[in-house]
């Protein structure tokens, strides 16, 4: 599909001179006037690819229409190229200064004109792909930290800070594939998009994990709102899938009362999102509150949380071919601090695979469960089931705790 250039011209000839030069390979809108682009913008500024404007236009000309364009967020990452028959290197500057970041001399040339959106293109592109993650288009984890930081030095509002962690992600790409678990994180990214309407930051950490920035919050209800929206839509939209379906959790931090920088909210914001969990998952919860919301409904919740406390690293995994289905946060800590292991290579990675061969080789032997099994210097303890994940899916898998060493 062609990219979409915006003609911002008065004179029609020239439009048409303009039209002649893109109409091989661009599509075009076109207008008469800035006002008239404002608004044919407001339709369409998510096609809009680039806008070739001149300076001098009856109703709004192009100074006028940049000082409206450039205070209109949504816009900013289209590049905007000006076309002036003025020769003066003081209206050069105005125009760069303006918000332009090029500018084209009339009359007009067909190959110059084309050898600058092309290029114009190209670094837009450049510079999107260097400030946003490639599967959901949100803003990478470098530019999500930027945009924090300038909105605590810069706005200093009342805000708050969301860690959201898509749950049962991983079961989802072990049973139905890591193309349908893309699917999900992409359908997520677009509710996440629908709720948080507003000028607010969207960001992916990486994984299943993402965060949101809710600026000019004036208060806790609001942001309360807009993640129980997040969690009740993105649970009704996966109710059409079957078996254990992946929902959300939500961690909030609220600025500046649980926190002034960055790391503060980050900090208290991911602890929040453990508490959420903690308390049964498909929840929000507030950094404050987690504190105290805990101790009266641990007794009742779910304790899968107690494997990242205790100090072993655990392992689930395949009998048969040693495939890891999940790890503890011990685990976890140690693998991103290595950039990311692949999970296929995490076995292998802790010296795991002749491990489980050995442990197997001696249950077959000894038949016997719940004990502790010394291979060198490492100490196991195994326990062993059998679990039915979808509809026709088997495993037999078995829980390895490797201790510490004596």
């Amino acid at each position: 599909m062609k990219d979409i250039i915006l003609i911002i011209e008065d004179v029609e000839i020239n439009r048409k001179i303009l039209i002649e030069c893109l109409t091989d390979e661009y599509n075009y809108l076109q207008a008469s006037n800035g006002q008239e682009a404002l608004t044919i913008l407001e339709e369409n500024y998510n096609d809009i690819k680039a806008i070739l404007l001149d300076i001098v236009m009856p109703v709004m000309d192009g100074y006028e229409f940049l000082d409206s364009f450039k205070k209109i967020k949504e816009y900013q990452e289209i590049p905007v190229i000006a076309m002036t028959g003025i020769e003066s290197k003081d209206v050069e500057e105005r125009i760069i200064e303006a918000g332009a970041i090029d500018f084209l001399e009339k009359p007009y040339n067909s190959t110059i004109i084309r050898k600058r959106i092309k290029n114009t293109l190209e670094l837009t592109r450049a510079i999107r792909a260097g400030r946003t993650d490639g599967l959901t288009g949100l803003l990478n984890r470098a530019a999500f930290r930027h945009e924090i930081e300038t909105y605590l030095i810069d706005i200093k509002k009342p805000a708050a800070l969301m860690i959201i962690d898509i749950d049962n992600f991983k079961r989802v790409n072990d049973v139905y594939g890591h193309f349908f678990g893309d699917k999900v994180l992409v359908e997520f990214t677009n509710i996440m998009i629908d709720c948080c309407y507003g000028e607010h930051a969207l960001g992916r950490l990486g994984g299943d994990e993402f965060i949101v920035l809710l600026k000019d919050m004036e208060s806790k209800e609001q942001a309360k709102k807009i993640a129980d929206s997040i969690i009740y839509t993105f649970s009704k939209s996966m109710s059409q899938y079957e078996g254990e379906l992946p929902s959300c959790s939500i961690g909030i931090s609220y600025y500046p009362e649980d926190g002034t920088s960055r790391s503060e909210l980050y900090l208290h914001a991911d602890e929040a999102l453990y508490n959420a969990k903690r308390l049964g998952k498909s929840k929000s919860c507030f950094y404050s509150e987690g504190q105290h919301v805990f101790a009266r409904y641990g007794s009742t919740v779910e304790k899968e949380w107690l494997l990242d406390a205790l100090n072993a690293y655990i392992y689930i995994s395949d009998m048969e071919t040693g495939f890891v289905y999940y790890t503890n946060k011990r685990i976890a800590s140690v693998i991103k601090d290595e950039n990311d292991i692949d999970e296929k290579e995490i076995a292998h990675h802790f010296g795991l695979s002749s491990a489980i061969q050995e442990i197997n080789k001696r249950i077959q032997n000894e038949k016997e469960l719940n004990k502790d099994y010394r291979i060198g210097k490492r100490k196991f303890i195994l326990m062993a089931s059998k679990i039915h994940w979808g509809e026709s899916n088997c495993a037999k898998i078995q829980t390895i705790i490797e201790l510490e060493s004596d």
